[in-house]
């Protein structure tokens, strides 16, 4: 891995490093996002929980 990726305004070495840490930029802007939308009132929907028996049975 000679080549550096140019990603922002940081330079990498290697692409491993540097999908590392868009995942890590994206993963912080989707929390910002989601906070702000928490603070607006705007949240998503709570997922309906799954009937207890059927839970059990999966366990089984």
């Amino acid at each position: 891995m000679g080549q550096s990726l140019n990603v922002g305004p940081i330079l990498y070495n290697n692409k491993a490093e540097a999908k590392k840490a868009a995942k890590k930029d994206k993963n912080a802007t989707k929390k910002a996002k989601n906070a702000a939308e928490k603070a607006n009132g705007i949240s998503k929907k709570p997922k309906p929980k799954a009937n207890e028996e059927k839970v059990k049975a999966r366990r089984k």
